[in-house]
């Protein structure tokens, strides 16, 4: 259990750091999260406050980002040099951790992880990925049933939200970062075939 406090200094520094409207982009994202949090067998603390923090970087320009990736020993792959705004997350949770927000492992791995997806996500990161593409200011076709999905059937829920983001990368032209087919497959891989990490049964 962890003990967080957002208070109106939090609210207001949160506020400087990302603008109008990515604040309010980031409290939809943290009021959906913690509302789903029972369904997706979360704590509702931490989903409230990974909501928050999820765009932390966002507003950076993509030469800070890749400058912050290399003063954190970040290993940045060839489609994140292309597009530097893929490293949002993982800067974004450096910079969660190096300013004192949150030294939470879990919340600092969601931050992460909501950009592209991947591999063996946990409910909280799952969670920040669908909530990040369902808050109340998204609109585009699909986004009512993968509402209802989320509140329904978490695990449909990311497969179709990973479905809807690689579909909708293709058909703007834009790379599908490896991680995000990668986390796809993972979900769609039925559980009896998957292989429990060393040390777990």
């Amino acid at each position: 259990m962890i003990t967080i406090f957002m208070d109106d200094s939090f609210l207001n520094g949160l506020h400087r750091t990302l603008g109008r409207e990515r604040f309010a982009h980031s409290c939809g994202v943290a009021t959906i999260a913690r509302d789903l949090a029972p369904a997706w067998g979360v704590a509702h603390d931490k989903a409230h406050y990974a909501g928050w923090l999820h765009d932390y970087a966002r507003n950076l320009p993509e030469s800070e980002l890749l400058a912050l990736a290399g003063k954190f020993a970040y290993p940045v792959d060839l489609l994140e040099q292309r597009y530097p705004i893929l490293l949002h997350g993982a800067v974004g949770a450096f910079l969660v951790q190096e300013s004192g927000l949150s030294n939470d492992r879990e919340i600092l791995t969601a931050i992460r992880r909501h950009v592209t997806g991947e591999c063996g996500m946990t409910s909280l990161d799952q969670l920040i990925f669908v909530a990040d593409m369902i808050e109340p200011g998204r609109c585009y076709e699909g986004v009512d049933r993968l509402r209802d999905l989320a509140a329904t059937d978490p695990k449909q829920a990311l497969i179709n939200a990973l479905q809807m983001k690689i579909a909708y990368l293709e058909q703007s032209g834009a790379s599908v970062h490896p991680r995000t087919t990668a986390a796809l497959r993972d979900k769609l891989l039925p559980d009896s075939r998957k292989v429990a990490p060393s040390g777990e049964s």
